[in-house]
């Protein structure tokens, strides 16, 4: 198998869970386990960040509507179920949105053995670049998680995803143009008008999904 193809395929294992077709979005096998955590990030105010993850076996699920109205399904801060290391994923929410903008894509990887993490993304601070402010929150995410002892020993440090929606989707591709330790991006209709440059792309060493 060449590596080019190798790496589509790894993509769409990931993330196959984002089309509409009703058996993919159906859940996977193992109950979802939420909870909010509070993470150090770049300036003075806290990442507020939800996490989804794979939850033990016989974890009651609820429904309830999460912030911003969307129908949510999980057992609040029910014991881990990771019997290795897993692989997670960071998720970038749209402008003017909140970490539970891709919901429905959290409790689908969730639900079949990822660790998931979105962040609240801060107010633009005065003279800040909104795109690399983002992108230092998600870092600042990705650094606190492992730190943290019940979530860090559930991490794959090897396995580190990105995925990102509108403004969200370009901060994932400017991370990945930044710097390395990414297994995989997705980036759902990248806003901003980001581009990489020549010395951007051969930094590129993760394969890139945009959709």
């Amino acid at each position: 198998m060449s590596a080019l193809r190798a790496c589509c395929l790894g993509t769409i294992t990931l993330l196959a869970h984002m089309g509409c077709d009703r058996e993919v979005r159906a859940p996977g096998p193992k109950p979802v386990g939420s909870r909010t955590l509070e993470l150090a990030g770049p300036s003075d105010a806290p990442l507020v960040t939800e996490l989804w993850y794979p939850a033990a076996a016989g974890a009651r699920e609820l429904n309830f509507v999460s912030q911003g109205g969307f129908l949510a399904r999980s057992a609040r801060d029910a014991p881990f179920d990771v019997a290795r290391p897993a692989p997670w994923v960071v998720l970038s929410h749209a402008r003017n949105s909140t970490r539970f903008d891709l919901l429905w894509l959290a409790e689908a990887l969730a639900s079949r053995g990822y660790v998931v993490a979105a962040v609240d993304h801060l107010a633009v601070r005065p003279q800040q670049d909104p795109l690399q402010q983002r992108v230092d929150e998600l870092q600042a995410v990705a650094a606190a998680l492992p730190q943290l002892p019940e979530v860090g020993r559930n991490l794959d440090p090897q396995a580190l995803h990105l995925a990102g929606f509108s403004l969200g989707g370009a901060a994932v591709l400017r991370w990945v143009g930044q710097r390395g330790g990414v297994r995989r991006v997705v980036a759902l209709a990248p806003g901003s008008g980001e581009r990489f440059s020549p010395a951007n792309l051969q930094r590129v060493g993760a394969p890139v999904l945009i959709v």
